[in-house]
């Protein structure tokens, strides 16, 4: 009987942390760290002012909480997980690392506030920025610097590792950041899972097609003078063929 009162009152508990981290999300979404206040975020998580001191401590826990939980909805990155030993099998990891990723970020489940808060922070960053930095950024971004190497090769420059990996995570996320004006730009963009399986695609191959060019060894081209030089040449042996 003792364990069954445990259980509902830990069960209680979560529910009203549960409450306050996504009434804190879309207050601090709405207004920014600075103009949120903890009397309207316990009033949307219908719950006593004290909550957020015992379950958070004071409002910069709270926010550091609630910054770590929109994070966790992009996934959490092992970025030394084992690398493919070939560069076709790094272009299937990073298939599968797109289309992944681009799954996450619109996942339909996700409150619309986590890339609302996200986008504020990196427009007004607080010291909550270097923990999502340390713990899901930097892994990410590790990992697909990693793959990329492994397509393009030892030769490739860390410059243009990194400007590369910025590129492709950058597609993902101009849609994220830039929603509002895709949905003005283009009235026929929804943001479903098909449409969204259809834009991770497109990007797998425009970067696939991009890094593949880049292991490619130029190919001389004939130059346009030698060309025009090579006409008349041709014009007038036919002629003479015929007298």
């Amino acid at each position: 009987m003792q364990h069954t009162a445990h259980t509902t009152l830990d069960a209680a508990r979560s529910q009203t942390c549960a409450r306050l981290i996504n009434s804190a999300g879309e207050v601090f979404a709405e207004r920014g760290y600075a103009h949120a206040t903890i009397r309207e975020i316990c009033a949307r998580a219908d719950a006593n002012l004290a909550a957020v001191n015992y379950h958070f401590r004071d409002k910069e826990s709270l926010y550091a909480a609630v910054v770590a939980h929109a994070q966790l909805g992009h996934g959490m990155i092992d970025p030394m997980e084992p690398l493919p030993s070939t560069a076709p099998a790094c272009e299937q990891r990073l298939r599968e690392f797109i289309l992944e990723y681009m799954l996450r970020l619109f996942d339909e489940n996700r409150p619309r506030w986590n890339a609302q808060l996200i986008a504020r922070e990196m427009i007004e960053p607080t010291p909550a920025l270097d923990e999502v930095v340390r713990t899901t950024i930097r892994p990410r971004f590790l990992l697909v610097s990693r793959l990329v190497r492994g397509i393009l090769g030892p030769a490739v420059t860390e410059p243009e590792v990194r400007m590369t990996v910025a590129s492709i995570i950058g597609q993902c996320l101009i849609y994220v950041h830039c929603r509002p004006v895709m949905e003005r730009l283009f009235d026929d963009e929804p943001y479903t899972k098909a449409r969204t399986m259809q834009r991770a695609q497109h990007i797998i191959e425009f970067s696939l097609s991009a890094l593949r060019g880049r292991q490619a060894p130029s190919t001389p081209r004939p130059k346009p003078n030698a060309a025009r030089r090579t006409a008349p040449r041709s014009k007038q042996a036919a002629g003479n063929k015929r007298s």
